[in-house]
Order: C-alpha cells, then structure tokens, then sequence
C-alpha cells in the first residue's frame, strides 16, 4: 500500500479540523441554549442529537396512536393537534390548530370544560367526560385526560382524548341484550332462580314466585 502523501496528508487533516470546528460550534450553540440537543458518549465518540433527530420517533407515535393527542396554551388556543383528534372532529389539522379548543366543546359544556382546564395544574385525577361537536354539527362523546408541561417559563396543557362512541355503542347493544334476555326469562313456565357462589339468591323470574307463593323481595 503506497504512503499517502504531503499534500493527501494535509488535505485530511483539513478535513478533520473543520469537522472538530463544525462539532465545536454545535456543542457551544447547543451549551449556550441557541439549539436544542442531546450529547450522548457512545463508544465511537460523543453523539449529538439534535432535537429534530431526537424527537422525531415520538412525533410518529403520537401521529400514529388511536388516541387524540392535543397541546393548548393558557389561551387556551390549540398549539397541536394529532392526526386522529382531527378524524374525530371531521376536520383537518389546519382548521384546528389556532382556535379555541372550546369550539369544538359543545356549548351547554363548555363552562364546565374551561373549570376542568383551570383545575389541571392543582389536581392529579385530571380526566372527564365530555361532548365534542363535530364539523358536521354531530355530538361525539369523549374522555379527556390532562396534564401540565411546563417548559421554561411557558405551561401548556397536553390532553389525550378517547372517542366513546363505539363503547357507547356497545353498552348499548349489551343492555338491549340483557334487556331481551330478561324478558323472555320473565316469559318462561319454569321458575327460574339466580344465585351467587354462596348460594344466596339474587333474582327470580315470576314462575319462581308463582310456584313458591312468595314475592321476589
């Protein structure tokens, strides 16, 4: 292998000194709060993380999650907005982001919401159920859990929202089921009595009592 010559050898060295200089202004900018960062020893050398490289796995999670993920400021103005927030409301992100998160609150509410926004930074069990109106004026019910970020001098308020509608669905379809159930049990000749694991009894259908001559109480 042939030696690298005078001028290859200078020519690398360059190199290397401007990559250190290049390094050497991140690391100061990154010190001096001027960029936003994250200096990580690894075995190779120490790893700078700029916040665009940090985050940017995050970002695709929260874009990515069933849930609705939004970020207010005291305003209370909607800063962010997830992809799957604005699929609840019927609205892209950019008819979102901006306003007034109480607009999207349906009106008989929206005092109690903005007394829930209040409480967030002095209560932990910062969740509730509301009714979010949608861009085509229909209700959506929604649970709401919140929490202050506090970065710097500035708070926001991150709140995840879980759309109720297909659980609500559901609950509905189980009572008209029990609903069905119980009335074809009430219809039946046979006497039917229910009891718990210690043999006491829970309930019985009117056959029951018609056969033992006693009311279910």
């Amino acid at each position: 292998m042939p030696m690298p010559s005078k001028a290859d050898l200078l020519k690398e060295n360059a190199d290397l000194q401007a990559r250190l200089t290049d390094a050497e202004e991140t690391l100061r900018a990154i010190r001096m709060g001027e960029v936003d960062g994250l200096v990580v020893s690894t075995a190779q050398g120490n790893q700078v993380f700029t916040l665009q490289s940090a985050d940017h796995p995050y970002r695709l999670m929260v874009e990515e999650m069933q849930e609705g993920a939004v970020t207010i400021g005291t305003d209370p103005n909607i800063l962010y907005c997830n992809r799957r927030f604005a699929e609840i409301l019927g609205y892209s992100s950019d008819q979102i982001v901006s306003h007034n998160i109480d607009q999207f609150i349906v009106l008989e509410e929206q005092e109690n919401f903005s007394t829930f926004l209040n409480r967030v930074s002095s209560e932990r069990n910062n969740h509730r159920e509301f009714n979010c109106k949608t861009a085509r004026n229909q209700v959506v019910p929604v649970y709401i859990s919140a929490n202050v970020l506090q970065l710097e001098q500035t708070k926001f308020i991150c709140l995840i929202v879980t759309d109720l509608s297909e659980k609500n669905r559901l609950k509905a379809v189980v009572r008209q089921g029990e609903t069905r159930y119980r009335s074809l049990v009430d219809a039946m000749n046979e006497g039917v009595i229910l009891m718990n694991s210690e043999t006491v009894i829970q309930t019985c259908n009117p056959a029951a009592e018609h056969i033992l001559g006693l009311t279910a109480d």
